[in-house]
C-alpha cells in the first residue's frame, strides 16, 4: 500500500530540512525527543515488535538474542544527535 511505500529524500532536501529542524531546536525553549526501539536496531540492539523483536519472538516461544553484547554496541548517529 501507499501509506506504508518507504520514500527517500535527495541529500539536498534532507540537508534543507535538517537546517530547518536545527533552527527550531536552537529557537526553542524546551526540546522533547519520542522514539522507538528501532532507533537502535543497526547498533545491534533488538526491537520490540520486528521480525526479529523481543516481544515477538517470545510470542513464538522463542528467546531474543543479540548481535553481540550491550557492552560491544555503539551509539549510532541517531543517538549522538539526541544526546
Amino acid at each position: 500500500p501507499e501509506m506504508v511505500k518507504e520514500r527517500y529524500d535527495s541529500e539536498k532536501v534532507v540537508n534543507d530540512k535538517v537546517r530547518l529542524l536545527a533552527s527550531k531546536i536552537r529557537e526553542s525553549k524546551h526540546f522533547v525527543t519520542f522514539t522507538g526501539a528501532g532507533i537502535s536496531t543497526s547498533a545491534g540492539i533488538p526491537d520490540f515488535r520486528g521480525p526479529k523483536g523481543k516481544w515477538t519472538l517470545e510470542a513464538q516461544g522463542k528467546r531474543c538474542t543479540m548481535s553481540k553484547p550491550v557492552i560491544k554496541c555503539c551509539p549510532t548517529k541517531t543517538h549522538m544527535v539526541l544526546f
